[in-house]
């Protein structure tokens, strides 16, 4: 890949723990141009470590956007309520575009920033991970084989137990910032159950609800599609049920006509599948999932280096930890599209879909009726 010059805009966790890590475990090494973000502690901590001449850490991601002569791609990782604002200004400064997702807060906010990146020509790709995890794109590679036949039903879950009392300042508590559990957790869940089914979703029942914590945002949701191809999928998701035994917290799978296929993010077995003529789950090794990586009781290998910990010469990822939650591949993906003129991995009209479900989902839940997406 030829070296791309990237702006960060947000260097909070997501960047710290998943973005630059996953990126270096795969071999590259983009040039950090320039970043942002009002934390002057992070500005200062990153900025040493990516080599960012400090002036060109800027408190406010405006004035990045002014210097872009030098930047390729800005790579927006910031709080929810902020992406849509900052894709339309960033697709009004010409330069390519990588967000985290969700594109927005609202179907709104989305189809408003669709249009201005269409209306720019501007390239954007919203990260969608867990479709470049390993165990993900081995149970793609095998449904494009034609292991499990055609996709008839698939499940996403992913249940974990949040803090007795959440941190105050969280922004993921609060509905105007674009939290809950539907629109932060779910929505992975959202597109990994149309990969695996190879047809995007056409029609929503939902309930969500906020259950267990005081705060407005929801903290639990429970979905069921039906698909454009006819078949069905369920989606669940909590922050205050702790996963056990064979769940492992967050896991999709798909049933066809001639098999099914299980994936379990960031854990040991992530890769299972049983054709229809057998009853037995079968376990698959694959490259970047060891099948040697010492696991929590429960099957999940949380336990891998931090960005500063490899960065300062401390623990290296191995190859069973080298991009457990996809963020690398996904990203790296990106930066070849960007830089090529090739077609975005998740590209804006199909993160605008994505707000649709979230959206229709919405309102399911408030209607207590099924709702068409897009109607």
């Amino acid at each position: 890949m030829k070296n791309v010059r990237v702006g960060l805009i947000g260097c909070g966790y997501i960047v710290e723990e998943c973005h630059l890590p996953g990126i270096f475990s795969q071999g590259v090494r983009p040039d950090f141009a320039a970043i942002a973000d009002p934390d002057p502690r992070r500005l200062e901590r990153l900025g040493s470590i990516l080599g960012v001449p400090k002036e060109r850490r800027y408190a406010d991601y405006r004035n990045l956007l002014r210097r872009i002569d030098d930047i390729d791609v800005v790579s927006i990782a910031t709080p929810h309520n902020h992406h849509a604002t900052q894709i339309r200004e960033a697709a009004q400064a010409g330069v390519s575009i990588i967000c985290e997702k969700p594109m927005s807060i609202s179907l709104e906010e989305a189809t408003t920033a669709v249009e201005e990146v269409e209306r720019r020509g501007v390239f954007f790709s919203t990260v969608h991970n867990l479709l470049y995890s390993p165990a993900m794109r081995e149970a793609l590679r095998q449904i494009g084989d034609g292991f499990v036949g055609k996709p008839l039903m698939s499940r996403g879950q992913h249940f974990y137990r949040k803090p007795a009392v959440l941190p105050a300042g969280d922004w993921r508590t609060s509905v105007a910032s674009g939290g809950g559990c539907l629109i932060d957790t779910s929505y992975h869940e959202i597109y990994s159950v149309e990969a695996l089914m190879g047809s995007p979703i056409r029609q929503v029942q939902a309930m969500v609800r906020t259950l267990n914590y005081d705060m407005d945002a929801d903290d639990v949701s429970l979905m069921m599609f039906e698909h454009e191809n006819g078949g069905l999928s369920t989606v669940s998701a909590a922050w205050f049920a702790p996963s056990i035994g064979h769940e492992k917290g967050r896991w999709c799978e798909v049933h066809g006509s001639l098999g099914s296929i299980r994936v379990n993010h960031r854990c040991v077995d992530a890769f299972e599948r049983v054709p229809r003529t057998s009853e037995k789950w079968e376990t698959l090794a694959i490259a970047g999932q060891d099948q040697d990586v010492t696991a929590a009781s429960d099957g999940r290998t949380d336990r891998w280096p931090s960005f500063y910990e490899t960065m300062q010469g401390g623990p290296k990822y191995s190859e069973a930890q080298q991009d457990p939650t996809g963020h690398g591949a996904f990203l790296v993906a990106a930066l070849e599209a960007a830089a090529t003129g090739s077609r975005p991995p998740a590209p804006a009209r199909e993160a605008l879909h994505l707000m649709a479900v979230v959206s229709a989902a919405q309102q399911a839940s408030r209607t207590r009726q099924s709702v068409v997406v897009g109607a």
